[in-house]
């Protein structure tokens, strides 16, 4: 009984059937007959009452009062919608659900999933296309609503170029909440929707990074290097696929592909207007090549790079990545006064800029100079 109970969502009258069923030897396999009691069910409802669940059923189980009547917006006025969800939720159809955070709307979840594949059944391509397009339209606007979700409804709707973008939020989104395994399957996802030229640059970025924290150094270089095939180069971008290409080369060794990359930075720090996320990044690059022991091709570069950083806008906060970047090219020359002067330097530099995650990367740097320097306190 407690099984079916579950099964039935607390609808009295699904629990009727369920047990009539289970008295009949059918307890093994109850789906065929909550189908068959909400596709009856559906049809005895009135239109109005049909149209809400038909709009929800386009959300999934959970949907919002203002989703619901977008779709169905011109159809039925206020008092039939109100009207409808009172008499659905009587009916133990649908029942309030958890509104998300800072959402002023009221929510709604179908009593049961099955519930939600009967309605759509009845729902022609055009209605399902249609009815995706309006509902990823609509979370789009909502702030606290999952990327991925609004991706798949665009994807739903057939609306390839929109669905990629949000695929490619999704994937950011995962990445930044270090799910390398949802960045790497949602990046592909909008791979695998065809997207060319700066799109696809975009997706594969995300793809290499994933990948790279991973530890897929040599699957990362290939996306990136991909990526900045595509990308439009010296874009912020490009110089980001740079530094991926850098950190994979870095993790496998490759000193040749370091020298290259430097090259490249190089070039990027001749130009007349050098953007501070640009600095960061060959910054960030000539850090991986001294890991590599590129510290006399690095040397060069931080000259540069000092230069042009006191020249920027932003010059007070490219001190701390100055300053981290010197200590690590201390530590390359094997110069351990130096680079425990700058990377402490660094790591205060980076905790008054309120970059924790910075100032422990530096500290880690620093902890490793002082064990190998023999300093255990």
């Amino acid at each position: 009984v407690d099984r079916l109970t579950a099964l039935s969502g607390g609808n009295p009258r699904v629990i009727e059937e369920l047990l009539d069923a289970a008295r009949l030897g059918a307890h093994a396999d109850v789906g065929p007959v909550l189908q068959q009691w909400f596709e009856a069910t559906f049809l005895q409802l009135r239109p109005a009452e049909r149209a809400v669940l038909r709009a929800g059923a386009i959300f999934g189980e959970r949907f919002s009062s203002s989703g619901a009547r977008r779709i169905v917006r011109g159809a039925l006025d206020e008092a039939e919608l109100d009207a409808s969800y009172e008499q659905l939720e009587r009916l133990a159809l649908i029942r309030p659900a958890i509104e998300p955070p800072d959402s002023t709307d009221t929510w709604w979840r179908f009593a049961q999933p099955v519930l939600v594949e009967v309605v759509r059944r009845g729902l022609t391509a055009e209605e399902l296309r249609h009815g995706h397009r309006i509902a990823a339209e609509h979370l789009a606007l909502e702030a606290s609503e999952d990327p991925a979700i609004v991706a798949e409804h665009f994807r739903a709707a057939e609306a390839a170029q929109a669905a990629w973008v949000w695929f490619h939020r999704a994937a950011k989104h995962a990445l930044r909440a270090e799910d390398l395994e949802g960045a790497l399957e949602l990046a592909d996802s909008g791979i695998r929707l065809g997207p060319e030229g700066d799109a696809l640059g975009h997706l594969l970025l995300v793809r290499a990074e994933a990948r790279l924290w991973r530890g897929d150094p040599g699957g990362a270089a290939t996306s990136a290097r991909e990526a900045m095939g595509l990308l439009g180069r010296r874009s912020l971008a490009w110089v980001q696929a740079l530094c991926l290409t850098s950190a994979a080369a870095t993790r496998v060794g490759d000193t040749t592909a370091q020298r290259g990359l430097a090259s490249e930075a190089e070039e990027l720090l001749r130009d007349d207007f050098v953007s501070t996320p640009t600095l960061l990044a060959v910054i960030r690059l000539a850090s991986n090549a001294c890991d590599a022991g590129e510290a006399r091709s690095v040397a060069e570069l931080y000259n540069r790079i000092a230069s042009v950083a006191r020249g920027s806008l932003d010059a007070d906060a490219l001190q701390a990545p100055l300053l981290a970047l010197r200590g690590t090219l201390a530590r390359s020359r094997s110069e351990p006064d130096s680079a425990i002067a700058d990377l402490g330097s660094a790591a205060e530099r980076f905790t008054a800029l309120g970059q924790p995650r910075s100032a422990s990367i530096v500290r880690l740097r620093l902890v490793d100079l002082l064990l190998h320097a023999g300093d255990r306190e």
